[in-house]
């Protein structure tokens, strides 16, 4: 069973894996240059002695706040791109491709053939969305 779901979904993980590098190569170098620009915006307002407009001057404008938003975005879209790649597929694959007359005219009960379908499925979009989230944060 497992090894037949592998099979059915093998290109949609391999695209969202896909997606999830190219974001990570996006997320964390920018990530390193917040950091830096914060790092260095805190140092100057210590020094200073006034850090109440700190909040106000940071990521508000030009390029930093484009990469900023820039990873506000997939997080945004994450659940969208999920139901693209699994939710709609999910059982309308198996009537166009006519597995289905396969997958419920054999020994395995149909409530477990779509629970074990559903279980790799969701079990593969919480770990896409958690990766996308932990690169967000």
């Amino acid at each position: 069973m497992n090894w037949v779901i592998w099979q059915q979904h093998k290109k949609q993980f391999a695209i969202l894996g896909l997606l999830i590098l190219g974001f990570a190569a996006l997320a964390i170098p920018t990530g390193l240059h917040v950091q830096d620009v914060y790092q260095r915006a805190l140092d100057n307002c210590t020094t200073a002695g006034d850090c109440s407009g700190l909040a106000s001057q940071l990521f508000t404008h030009g390029f930093d706040a484009t990469l900023f938003d820039l990873i506000k975005f997939p997080v945004l879209f994450m659940p969208a791109l999920l139901a693209i790649f699994f939710g709609l597929l999910l059982v309308a694959r198996e009537y166009t491709d006519g597995t289905h007359l396969l997958a419920w005219t054999q020994g395995v009960s149909r409530r477990k053939w779509l629970s074990t379908k559903v279980g790799w499925v969701v079990a593969g979009s919480a770990l896409a969305a958690g990766l996308v989230s932990a690169l967000s944060t």
